[in-house]
């Protein structure tokens, strides 16, 4: 799998049913988040002021440098996976 840009490093392992999983807990920044969601900038802090995205970690104490845990970005994903599934 590759590394996407701004993330740390990161393992993954496929389970007997073809899901991925990750192993280890990381944070990702802003360019791989989005990446990841498919979604822009603005679009993604839209939804965090609306309580519907994960909320960022202040990685300084100026609050510049920010970054997601990437087990609440891949939990949102998975949930809009399955929103998208019970609307079919």
């Amino acid at each position: 799998m590759p590394v996407l840009p701004g993330a740390v490093s990161e393992s993954w392992h496929v389970t007997e049913t073809f899901h991925m999983v990750q192993t280890s807990r990381r944070l990702i920044r802003l360019p791989a988040v989005l990446e990841q969601i498919g979604l822009g900038r603005t679009q993604t802090y839209e939804l965090i002021k609306k309580g519907q995205f994960p909320r960022q970690i202040s990685l300084s104490e100026n609050g510049r440098a920010v970054a997601w845990n990437s087990d609440d970005i891949d939990a949102w994903i998975a949930s809009r996976i399955r929103a998208a599934g019970d609307l079919a």
